[in-house]
């Protein structure tokens, strides 16, 4: 998982197992950081070979920069000057993915939930037309049908509603100590970044009213923003994921094992011409 910057919650190790929805969360969240990392690499890469041609061509002995990183603190060139200038999209995009992400993840978690236990969804009130029954061919199909219109619904619903339905049948979600209100501001950033782009509408204020933001201005975001989001994120679900699988005995997958053979597939690594791996470029960035 992400390594989190200082002042934020560190999350635990990846378990060698997991539920289904912990692999599916697991792997998204592994291609996005991977992409994110590509463009950063992308940036310094291409100013540091500009930097070593310029200091070739121009017959100089000595090179000021001995790195990527080292030319960003000292002389950043115009890829990582133009990628300052859109920090703000860069970050909205990863940070709304990540959000979408955890809530995706919650739904397909509460749905192994209910497939193994669809008794939970007995206090639903619910009238079924005789017409409508018949259509199923099981009370197998018909129990999906139900189940499928329940996470429906939790779908669109905020956090606080989906807690509070989750906490009424005991279904456990695991939230670290005094960090429920920065899950929240979470969730309300995502839905300002989707649905205003990033300006704070009274929505997003009645989530955070610790807000400093003014009603219509943008929510400035910095690399520590995506950062922490994605390690509190990830703490909360591994931990909910561990306690929720061992209440319901859920069905576990071997996750690390899992990653390790879809990131073989995905991305394999290139050889160089006498048959030795090339190892991926790895940003130098702070992670």
């Amino acid at each position: 998982m992400h390594s989190a910057p200082e002042n934020s919650p560190a999350a635990p190790p990846m378990p060698d197992a997991g539920s289904d929805a912990l692999l599916e969360y697991c792997w998204a969240s592994r291609c996005d950081l991977r992409l994110f990392h590509f463009v950063i690499d992308l940036a310094l890469r291409d100013d540091f070979v500009v930097h070593i041609a310029r200091q070739a061509l121009e017959g100089k002995d000595g090179c000021t920069a001995d790195t990527p990183l080292d030319l960003v603190k000292t002389n950043p060139g115009r890829s990582t000057q133009a990628l300052r200038q859109s920090k703000q999209e860069l970050l909205e995009m990863f940070t709304s993915r990540a959000v979408d992400n955890f809530e995706v993840y919650l739904v397909a978690l509460i749905r192994q939930v209910l497939h193994k236990e669809p008794r939970i969804l007995a206090d639903r009130k619910q009238e079924l037309t005789l017409g409508h029954i018949l259509k199923f061919e099981s009370i197998e199909a018909l129990t999906r049908e139900i189940i499928e219109g329940k996470l429906n619904t939790l779908s669109y619903q905020g956090f606080a509603e989906l807690e509070t339905w989750c906490t009424q049948r005991l279904i456990p979600l695991v939230v670290p100590h005094g960090q429920r209100d920065k899950l929240v501001e979470l969730i309300a950033l995502r839905n300002i970044i989707v649905h205003s782009r990033g300006r704070v509408d009274e929505r997003y204020r009645a989530a955070v009213p610790t807000s400093s933001v003014q009603l219509g201005d943008k929510r400035e975001l910095d690399a520590d923003d995506l950062f922490e989001a994605i390690s509190l994120l990830d703490t909360v679900v591994l931990a909910t994921d561990a306690a929720v699988s061992a209440k319901f005995k859920l069905a576990s997958v071997k996750v690390r094992e899992e990653l390790q053979v879809r990131e073989a597939k995905r991305w394999p690594k290139l050889e160089k011409h006498d048959g030795e791996p090339i190892e991926p470029p790895k940003s130098q960035a702070k992670r």
